[in-house]
């Protein structure tokens, strides 16, 4: 069955940090929050998968912080191409050694969380209780692109799984296959865990056929405006308070 692959849509969010508000745009693919730099001078721009955002924004604190939100794989060729960002944070450490190979990353990448694949399908459903359950009621089901983390991690679960033929389109992330969900557009969909974590009208249920837990890393670009800071916000990742934040979004512990 051929599949659709759609296109991130544009979005508006307003992040409080250090008393700026921050406009989000789109730029190839990627949604870019821009504002101005707060009292120190400074203007920090992570470039963070998807998922990964809501956990940036509770580490944050005072810092003047710009955030740039879509795939991994995304981001990677906006570094690549010669965007500016100053941290990178992917949903798997496979794309983070992919910038590592192509020159695009100062230092060692750290991991700072963890989340794994789950099926989410809205919590009145009852006909969706398992894998097994989308294939004998023929339900749609919406997965990310297999170029991005999470869809890569889905492509093994499909194959042993025979459900395939279940794929009615491929998104460029997580959110964006969620957004699918909660439009009734699928009846189910494999997401992180941690991107339905606070969702209540959601329902996850485990998959366990493969290996589907991800790490989730950050590192300082090679083409960093402000390195020094850059490495302090990427060790901050690991520090005890923002370890409780991560917790309490929903991500898993790092290794």
């Amino acid at each position: 069955m051929k599949t659709a692959t759609t296109t991130p849509r544009m979005k508006r969010d307003r992040v409080g940090i250090c008393g700026s508000s921050w406009r989000l745009g789109l730029i190839a693919g990627v949604t870019v929050a821009l504002g101005t730099a707060c009292s120190s001078g400074e203007d920090l721009l992570v470039l963070s998968a998807a998922s990964a955002q809501d956990g940036v924004r509770a580490v944050t604190g005072d810092q003047p912080v710009g955030l740039a939100t879509g795939g991994s794989n995304a981001l990677v060729r906006q570094l690549a191409g010669g965007s500016r960002g100053d941290v990178l944070i992917t949903a798997d450490a496979r794309t983070m050694a992919m910038a590592a190979e192509q020159q695009l990353l100062s230092g060692t990448p750290i991991t700072f969380a963890t989340s794994e694949l789950v099926l989410a399908v809205p919590r009145e459903s009852v006909a969706i209780r398992s894998l097994t359950d989308l294939r004998q009621t023929d339900a749609a089901l919406v997965v990310c692109a297999p170029e991005v983390p999470c869809g890569a991690a889905a492509q093994e679960l499909l194959r042993i799984s025979d459900l395939t033929d279940q794929v009615r389109s491929l998104e460029p992330n997580s959110r964006q296959a969620l957004a699918k969900l909660r439009l009734g557009e699928a009846d189910a969909a494999l997401v992180w865990a941690v991107d339905i974590a606070d969702d209540h009208s959601l329902r996850a249920i485990p998959v366990t056929t493969v290996e589907t837990q991800t790490q989730y890393q950050a590192a300082v670009t090679r083409a960093a405006s402000h390195p020094e800071s850059a490495d302090r916000f990427v060790r901050s990742l690991i520090a005890p308070t923002a370890q409780a934040s991560l917790r309490e979004l929903g991500f898993g512990a790092a290794p």
